[in-house]
Order: C-alpha cells, then sequence, then structure tokens
C-alpha cells in the first residue's frame, strides 16, 4: 500500500468515525429527551432521590449526635471515617434501585422501536446502525448519571454538614475518596444500561426484553461469579482459600459496582482476619480489577448489541 492510498484510509476512517459520533450524539440527545417525558424516569428517579437524601439525612444525623455523645470516638483516624459508614449505609439501601434505573431505561432500545415500527422511520435515513447503538445507550446514560451525580452530591453534603455539627474532622481524601465511589457507580450504571441494550437487541417484544434483563443481572450473572465458589466446596476446599473463586466473582457487574465501598472505607482490609471474607459479602478486594471488569463489561455488551442489530432482520 503506498502513501496516497494510506492517507485515503485513514481520510475515510476519519470521516466515518466523525459521521458516527454526530449520528451517535444527534440520537443520543433525542433519546435523553424522550426519557425525561415517560413515566418510569421519572418515578425510579424521584424514587431514588428521595432514599438516597432521606437515608443521607437521617444516618449522618443519627450518627452526628452519636458522635457528639460518645466524645469524637469515629473521628479517630485508627477507625473508618463516619462520612464512608453512612455512605455504606446509603448504598446498601440503594444498590437494588441503581441498576434497575439502568435497565428500565434500555431494556426497550431497539426492541421498542422495532414493535413500535419506528425504528424503519429511523433506519430509513442515511443512519448508521451503530450509531444507534452508542445513541441509545449514550442517551440512557445521561439520563441516569443527570439523577445520580446531583443526587449524591446534595447527600454527601448533608452528611458533611451532620457531621460537621459534631466535630468531626473531614480531609480532602475523604471526599477524594467519596467522588472516585461516585465514578465507580457511574460506571456501574454504564454496564447495566449496556446490559439492557444488549438484550433488547436479541429479543421482539419488550416483555421478553425486561424478564430477560432482569434473570441477567438478579440471577444469571451472580451465580456466575459465584460459580467458583462452588466448584471449590466441590473439591472440598474453602472459597475463601481459592483463587480461582476470589476470580470468578468480578465475572458479575454488581459485585464489581461494589467497589464504591471498598474505595471508601479501605481501612476495613487493615483486619486479616476479616478481610477474607470480604470479597463474599460482596466487598471487592480490588478495585482496580473491578474498575476494568466494569468498563470490559459494558464494551463487550455494546460491541454486542451493535453486532446483533447489524446482522438482524428487522422486516
Amino acid at each position: 500500500m503506498n502513501t496516497e492510498n494510506l492517507k485515503g484510509v485513514v481520510v475515510s476512517v476519519a470521516r466515518s468515525s466523525l459521521d458516527v459520533a454526530k449520528q451517535s450524539y444527534e440520537i443520543g440527545r433525542k433519546e435523553f429527551l424522550g426519557h425525561w417525558k415517560t413515566k418510569r424516569l421519572l418515578g425510579l428517579g424521584l424514587t431514588f432521590a428521595a432514599l438516597f437524601l432521606l437515608i443521607s439525612i437521617i444516618a449522618s444525623y443519627v450518627t452526628s449526635r452519636a458522635i457528639a455523645k460518645a466524645g469524637g470516638y469515629f473521628s479517630s483516624s485508627e477507625f473508618p471515617n463516619a462520612g464512608a459508614m453512612i455512605l455504606m449505609i446509603v448504598y446498601t439501601v440503594t444498590y437494588f434501585v441503581i441498576p434497575l434505573l439502568a435497565i428500565t431505561l434500555s431494556f426497550d432500545s431497539i426492541v421498542g422501536e422495532w414493535q413500535n415500527k419506528t425504528i424503519f422511520l429511523l433506519l430509513s435515513k442515511p443512519v448508521r446502525r451503530v450509531s444507534v447503538v452508542l445513541g441509545k445507550l449514550g442517551g440512557a446514560f445521561a439520563s441516569i448519571g443527570v439523577i445520580f451525580l446531583p443526587v449524591a452530591i446534595i447527600g454527601y453534603i448533608a452528611i458533611l454538614v451532620n457531621l460537621n455539627t459534631a466535630g468531626v474532622d473531614v480531609y480532602w481524601s475523604d471526599i477524594g475518596r467519596t467522588f472516585a465511589s461516585f465514578g465507580i457507580i457511574l460506571l456501574g450504571l454504564a454496564a447495566f444500561a449496556s446490559l439492557g441494550l444488549l438484550v433488547s437487541t436479541m429479543t421482539k417484544t419488550t416483555t421478553s426484553s425486561i424478564i430477560r434483563s432482569a434473570i441477567s443481572w438478579l440471577v444469571l450473572f451472580p451465580m456466575i461469579g459465584y460459580s467458583g465458589s462452588l466448584i471449590a466446596v466441590l473439591y472440598e476446599k474453602l472459597p475463601t482459600e481459592s483463587a480461582l473463586a476470589k476470580t470468578t466473582l468480578y465475572l458479575n457487574p454488581g459485585y464489581c459496582m461494589k467497589a464504591a465501598t471498598s474505595v471508601i472505607a479501605p481501612e476495613l482490609y487493615r483486619f486479616e482476619e476479616f478481610s477474607a471474607f470480604l470479597p463474599f459479602v460482596g466487598v471487592p478486594a480490588s478495585v482496580g480489577t473491578s474498575v476494568l471488569m466494569l468498563l470490559l463489561f459494558t464494551v463487550l455488551c455494546t460491541a454486542g448489541a451493535g453486532v446483533i442489530f447489524w446482522g438482524r432482520n428487522l422486516e
């Protein structure tokens, strides 16, 4: 291949990529605006916001009063900081709602358009199918992110204000870990949104799509995650002593998303007799591995959705 041919290929790829980006943005923008007109986003969004803020305020108020009476026991650097403990409670209670938000907005992304026959109008325009997939994912993720991030920040501010009244010191490292945990949850949201999108390209009805998405989230991937533990038990070995058991846990995106807890409370791992059991109660030992697996899961599901949608006969 000579220089002119190579230059032509590069220009062609660049133009195609730019077209895909523009088309994806337009589709994502329309998808984002469309989501905000649906009752399910408003209903689930308000439910999540109410739970997150209510628990943040109540838990931080109760904790601050307890700390004040105990003379600042929890502010000691020898123990997990009080803010992290409260966020762990908030995450635990809202853990079910967060993936539900992502799946609810993405399970009918493709199959819903097909059932309503609007997919034919969309594809009658000069738009690539990969742009449709990326735009659908981007619109769903943006819709959820606009809800989660402001609510999480407001909730955390409420926690800090209540703890400040009890004289608890808050360090920049604590705030940094908290925002890192928000980032991990956003990655988890992207992973579950891509899962719903993938299932949407594989099914023919919205009912089938939501059922399969829910089964994948609540049954299939948790079973895959704990498959290593089952194998270890079959070979008469404790899961806590099995490298396979600890590795397969990361195949469940729900488990990986709980690395948000690992980030805000790393002090838990200083207790060696407890840390061996943490992975099996939903606290990943490796934040880096969790983040990598969430990214990989999102990419693979999105790529799978693109391939299936590209080859699907929509007649």
